[in-house]
């Protein structure tokens, strides 16, 4: 009872927050410009296979990189380690879990996994 009434109390604020520390911190950072993922990418086919927590952090980690590789035509799979049911909205569990599942289902034809799970 406590947890959930902390959760819909601290939501938005820590949302703001984390938006704001999150746009200066990659605003500002040193590094940014410096990465090279061109140089990860062979010319030869490979199999690739990605673990993400939920749905959507495929995207955030490695959106730019899964492209390229689908670009070189080599065999994906993608692997959710949780149907993202815990996530914090206004829609019921199930609800959100079968609304997951439609957005898995939409990055794997976007991406060109050969396998999703």
């Amino acid at each position: 009872m406590i947890k959930k009434i902390v959760k819909k109390v601290l939501k938005y604020p820590i949302r703001l927050l984390n938006s704001i520390y999150t746009y200066f911190y990659y605003k500002n950072s040193l590094k940014r410009d410096k990465y090279e993922i061109d140089d990860m990418i062979t010319t030869k086919k490979e199999k690739i296979l990605v673990f993400s927590p939920h749905v959507d952090d495929e995207t955030i980690g490695l959106g730019a990189t899964l492209l390229k590789y689908k670009a070189k035509d080599n065999q994906m799979a993608l692997v959710y380690m949780t149907d993202g049911g815990g996530s914090t909205t206004s829609l019921s569990r199930d609800k959100l879990v079968e609304e997951r599942r439609k957005e898995g289902y939409n990055v794997k034809k976007t991406y060109g996994f050969d396998r999703g799970h």
